[in-house]
């Protein structure tokens, strides 16, 4: 596969940047402004250090989980919190790797809900998991998931027994975690049932919020599948013992070349672009599967292949993917470091942000811990329209959260989120100069160039007057020396308030 040897300007690093991280944050283009590609690839692909939030337990254990709800919180809500504590809020505060954005992908691969499980516990465990293997190696991350308690209690894993063996996960776990459904993967009704009876004899311990194998109900008989594994045979085994054909039901599995191809597959349009066509098949998919298999299932390879090829920075690629809700949600967090208004004082403040924009994403169709089916967001797979799905979902969402974040509006006690737009201007090389700081801003925030027209919309806006007069520069230059000035704050930030309802509803801050 060729590398990427073009210019290396501000448009590939952006680019860069827009599909590994949420959003471009100015500190995060300033970081890496003047460094190779191979330079910030190293910083990227690197997630050693990244932390892993702890799980907190409930009452009958060390630590809790209370301190993080409110007072009159649903059960539902103490489960939601948990996710929000254990994915979202790491997302909102990412490192400057692809870490979180490789959280989403697995959980987008290894569906499970949080609604499902007892407590909230097992949630945590699961995003820890998630974290734990996020460029790491793909065959251990399926061994430890099948055997993980919110799995075992999303697809029935806990009631698979050599009595009556629950096919559930024997048959998601070639479908849709390993095998795909593509053409290459010949595997049959026979092979689930087989897969289904090495797996009996998982439970959950809720005492311990563990699983355990229970060798009294697992299948000791011999496992015999198909020719598309070549007619293994998996011989059964008593006691403790008959957990380790778990191990041997992954290693066979993994032997299959469609897994490789099938996972490089998910990781491209995830990455790059829905579309997979015959060349991008045999120039991307292929030598990024012959790495993945070489390289004994480790990720991190395989990304920094798929992120330094030609393929990757091909200009009709970049602001080719649509923001997914949860996307749009956290990059806006961030490109604007969105927090609650001071005077919140309420025990409950640290969590508004992250709870309403979570919220507001699930009402938008992407309910972070929850995807609809076992297969994920229908974004991700579902041809032809893969992430166009988001255009009818979203459009209104973002619509209501983008007014609701710039309004002026303090009368609402609820209404305590908001975007400190002059804190962002002022961070600007050009905050005098509304032509210059308003092109800094579309450059950062927007994958492909807005038109000329919209532009000078909002320089238009910029120069309009509320119930000061003057042209930006002349106001913004009286309010710098002048901060405490409360008409000229206020003119301010009602002009920032039109440009912005408007600059971040156009068609160029939907896309990365």
């Amino acid at each position: 596969m060729k590398k990427y040897e073009g210019p290396w300007t501000d448009t590939q690093l952006k680019h860069l940047l827009r599909r590994t991280l949420f959003g471009v944050t100015l500190a995060d283009h300033r970081f890496f402004l003047g460094k190779s590609m191979d330079e910030c690839l190293d910083i990227l692909l690197d997630t050693s250090t990244n932390a892993i939030p702890p799980v907190y337990y409930d009452d009958q254990r060390t630590e809790t989980i209370k301190e993080y709800q409110w007072d009159h919180h649903s059960e539902r809500f103490v489960k939601f919190t948990a996710v929000l504590i254990s994915c979202f809020m790491p997302m909102m505060h990412q490192p400057r790797n692809i870490g979180e954005r490789m959280v989403l992908f697995w959980h987008n691969h290894f569906v499970t809900r949080y609604q499902t499980t007892e407590s909230g516990v097992y949630t945590m465990q699961y995003f820890q998991l998630l974290r734990k293997f996020v460029t790491g190696n793909f065959k251990q991350l399926l061994r430890e998931i099948t055997t993980n308690v919110q799995m075992l209690l999303f697809l029935d894993g806990n009631k698979n027994n050599k009595n009556a063996p629950n096919e559930n996960y024997a048959r998601e776990l070639q479908e849709l975690f390993s095998l795909g459904k593509g053409p290459g993967s010949r595997y049959t009704e026979a092979d689930v049932h087989a897969a289904a009876r090495v797996l009996t004899g998982w439970v959950v311990d809720h005492e311990y919020f563990t699983a355990r194998f229970d060798a009294s109900i697992h299948d000791t008989t011999d496992k015999t599948f198909s020719s598309f594994y070549h007619d293994h045979v998996i011989s059964g085994k008593e006691g403790p013992d008959g957990q380790t054909e778990t191990d041997e039901l992954i290693e066979m599995i993994c032997r299959q070349p469609e897994v490789s191809k099938f996972m490089c597959r998910k990781l491209y349009r995830w990455f790059v672009n829905s579309n997979i066509d015959a060349r991008v098949e045999e120039q991307i998919i292929s030598p990024l599967a012959k790495l993945f298999v070489a390289s004994g299932y480790e990720v991190q390879p395989v990304l920094r292949a798929l992120l330094s090829s030609d393929f990757f920075y091909n200009p009709d690629l970049i602001g080719g993917i649509i923001k997914s809700p949860i996307d749009f949600m956290i990059a806006l967090i961030r490109e604007f470091d969105l927090k609650n208004d001071p005077a919140d004082i309420e025990p409950t403040g640290p969590m508004k942000v992250p709870f309403w924009a979570a919220y507001m994403a699930g009402k938008m169709d992407q309910e972070i811990g929850s995807p609809p089916t076992v297969a994920g967001w229908p974004a991700y797979y579902e041809y032809p329209l893969y992430d166009k799905e988001w255009l009818t979902s979203g459009i209104f969402g973002q619509a209501a959260w983008i007014d609701r974040v710039t309004s002026l509006d303090r009368s609402d006690p609820e209404q305590t989120i908001h975007l400190d737009l002059i804190s962002f201007v002022r961070s600007l090389a050009h905050p005098a100069d509304a032509v210059q700081w308003l092109a800094e801003t579309a450059d950062l925030l927007y994958a492909l160039p807005p038109g000329a027209e919209p532009m000078k919309y909002l320089q238009k806006l910029a120069d309009t007057s509320h119930s000061y007069p003057g042209s930006w520069s002349e106001v913004w230059t009286r309010y710098i020396a002048a901060t405490d000035n409360e008409a000229l704050a206020t003119e301010i930030k009602k002009r920032l308030r039109d440009i912005f309802q408007h600059l971040l509803t156009y068609p160029e801050y939907k896309i990365r």
